[in-house]
Formats: C-alpha cells, structure tokens, sequence
C-alpha cells in the first residue's frame, strides 16, 4: 500500500504546556486508520494540525510525499476533511453549499456533485436548506463537500456525532468502501471502541498528548485477554481443590455455591474440565464470557499491556 500521510515525531503546546508529545504514525492507501482516545487525548489538535489549521511546534508532516510546511498547498491538494461540525450556510441549501466549495478546487463537475450527494444519502434533501437539517444530516452533506474534489485523504473527527444507529451503519459501510474499492486514506478519530472495532483496520490510541499503541484489529483482540469461565457443579469446592492440586489454582478467580468461576484461554479450559470429569467431578454446565476489547484498551492506556 501507497503511504499517503506520514506524521513524525509531532509537538505542540499551549501557553507552554505540551499537549502534543512526540506523536509518530504513518496512513496508507486503501485503509481506515482510526485514531482512539478519551476526550482531551489530542486528536481533534494532531487532525487540526494535519489539515493546517493549528501550526506545529515540532516534528513533520507529509502529505503524498509534500512537505507541510515548505509545501503546503502542494501537500492539501487532495485532502479532505471535516473537524467538529462540518460549517455552512444555514440559508442556502446543501447541494449550493457543495457548489460554493467545489469552486475552491479545479474541474469540479456537476456530476460529481450529484454523485458525492447520492453517495452519502442526501439526494432528496439536496435542495433544502441546512438550516432544517438534523445534526445528522448535517454531518452527511459535511462529508460529500470533503469528498467532491476526489481526495486521496480523508480527516473525518468525531464524524459519528449525531447520527442514528441506522446513519452510524451506512457510514460505517461509505468509508470502507471509499477506502478499501476507491483506495482512498481514511483517518477518523473516536473515543468510542466498539464503533472503531467494526470500522477501522488499524487503530492508533493516544492518551495524554501521547501515542500508547498502533494495532490492527486483530493484534488488539489478542491483547484483550483471558477469557472467563463459569463451570457449573454441585461440587464446586471439590473442584477448586482439584484444580489447585493439578496447578491451575492460579486461573480460580471465585468459587461459589454451585459454581466455580475461571479466567483461562480456551485450550488450559479443555484441560481444566478433561481434568474435573477424570476426577469424578460433575459438571452440569459450562458459561463463556468472552473477554472485551475494552479490557486490552484499558490496559493499554493504564500502561498495564506489553504492545
């Protein structure tokens, strides 16, 4: 894959208080690459640095090979983006709004107009007025005025505010698409997990002004975690005991009445039970709860995770 964006070792501060610290990553072609963390983390600051609306104190950025600084106009050619809430006139309609930009950039045409607004869903409300716009629909036309000039680099904060269940679903799919049929570099921040888990390819998480880790989906999933295991039996002291004898009294985390509760991978849990039925141990019952990706998050931002 084609590297479109690559940030290097990004400083900033305010009234000399870093917010942003050595701050390091790269945005290829064809992927959606999320940016995660709790609100006041620093990514609505590194996305306004990137689209240059904040300067940087320190460190570079690199846009299609272009130097932001020495070369900033070059560098934005073919980037778009949207922080907050995307900003028009209330009194002129959408499709007038996308008209008024496209302007801003060569051989824009009406057709692709048309197309980006039929690509995020507005075609029927085009011709109306921001102003009755929902918040939601606001953010989709925001989105079709970031696309209209073709960018190979997409900036979207926080695009998900707003939307329903339905509207959070649809651009879910409009940004894989973009990204994985057009080729086109998404970068879209959150500091919701469970939306960038079925969103992104890789997740980047900042905390405190500082890059904690860079995972694919599934490198974040085989950091989540063990596994809990409730096994059901009416011997349940018995088993405890059985296991502690055979070396796995470190996965008990409770035993209960009728009930003995683990935390284990799922192979050292077939042992575990091969083990209980060789012991003449009842067992009535097995419960799984998988581990959350929430867990490994956590653990990453409380530095409690080898990344």
């Amino acid at each position: 894959m084609e590297k479109i964006l690559q940030v290097n070792n990004l400083y900033k501060s305010f009234a000399g208080r870093p917010v942003i610290s050595d701050v390091s990553f790269e945005v290829y072609s064809g992927e959606v690459f999320g940016f995660l963390g709790p609100n006041g983390a620093g990514k609505s600051t590194t996305i306004k640095m990137i689209l240059g609306l904040l300067s940087e104190d320190g460190g570079s950025i690199l846009i299609n090979g272009y130097d932001h600084r020495s070369n900033y106009e070059k560098s934005m050619e073919k980037v778009g983006g949207i922080v907050e809430n995307p900003e028009m006139y209330e009194n002129l309609s959408g499709r007038t709004n996308i008209e008024m930009y496209a302007r801003l950039h060569k051989g824009v045409t009406k057709e692709r107009i048309s197309e980006v607004i039929d690509l995020v869903g507005m075609t029927l409300w085009a011709n109306e007025k921001i102003k009755k716009y929902s918040l939601g629909m606001k953010q989709r036309m925001g989105i079709a005025q970031a696309l209209v000039h073709k960018p190979n680099l997409l900036l979207l904060d926080e695009p998900t505010n707003g939307l329903d269940a339905q509207g959070i679903i649809e651009l879910r799919g409009m940004l894989r698409k973009l990204a994985h049929e057009q080729g086109v570099a998404v970068l879209v921040s959150s500091h919701q997990l469970a939306e960038m888990e079925q969103m992104c390819d890789r997740i980047c998480i900042i905390s405190r002004g500082k890059i904690a880790a860079i995972n694919t989906i599934e490198e974040l999933r085989s950091l989540r975690g063990n596994d809990k295991y409730t096994i059901m039996t009416p011997n349940a002291e018995n088993a405890a005991k059985v296991l502690g004898e055979q070396g796995y009294g470190d996965a008990i985390e409770n035993v209960g009445e009728g009930c003995i509760t683990l935390s284990a991978h799922e192979d050292v849990i077939s042992s575990i039970i091969k083990q209980l039925a060789l012991s003449d141990i009842v067992i009535t019952g097995v419960n799984k709860v998988i581990a959350s990706l929430e867990q490994a998050y956590m653990d990453i931002l409380n530095g409690g995770v080898n990344k």
